[in-house]
């Protein structure tokens, strides 16, 4: 059997990861009918979640163009399915793999693999251009998930460490510390 490279796999994104079982994707809005239809014709992130086998996965890695990449951080990623078996299925009588390394580039997207996947791993194969979400999980207490991230230093009650220049001065929050909240000229100077 010949083993032989489609044009089309020069787009394709492996994503490495795992289906999580503790969140599940509900493909049936109860709310649909009393939403207005949405305007745009190109529903394809709607048409994914719609998918029977949605599912979230953790993705850890992924391969592009013949190049693995480890994310910083696994993120949650929209997929169908289960994914597939990163390893290439086990030749006809043989019993048990010798090496764990992937045997087919069609389940990997690169030539040549440094390492091991785990066990478990599984792949799913989209092509660059489809459509997907993206969730990124932030852990931790209050204080660093919500209000260090959304409060400026001043309603935490710490002062100076730098916040000013987050970018959130056209936020509506008039007086609260961050540059272009119209504090520079207060007429605090020389009093």
């Amino acid at each position: 059997m010949a083993h032989e490279e489609s044009v089309l796999n020069l787009s394709s994104v492996y994503l490495f990861g795992r289906v999580v079982s503790d969140l599940r994707v509900v493909t049936e809005d109860p709310d649909e009918s009393d939403r207005p239809a949405p305007s745009g014709t190109n529903q394809f992130l709607r048409e994914q979640f719609k998918h029977p086998a949605a599912r979230l996965a953790r993705i850890f890695s992924f391969s592009f163009e013949g190049t693995m990449y480890d994310l910083t951080r696994p993120s949650l990623f929209l997929v169908q399915g289960t994914g597939h078996d990163v390893d290439a299925p086990l030749p006809t009588g043989v019993q048990a793999r010798l090496a764990r390394a992937p045997g087919r580039i069609s389940r990997t997207g690169v030539g040549w693999q440094d390492g091991d996947f785990s066990m478990d791993m599984r792949v799913w194969i989209y092509d660059k251009g489809d459509f997907s979400m993206r969730l990124d999980v932030d852990t931790g207490t209050f204080e660093h998930i919500l209000l260090a991230s959304e409060l400026d230093d001043e309603a935490l009650g710490r002062s100076g460490s730098g916040r000013s220049g987050s970018g959130r001065s056209g936020s509506g929050r008039s007086g609260s510390g961050r540059s272009g909240s119209g504090r520079s000229g207060s007429g605090r100077s020389g009093s």
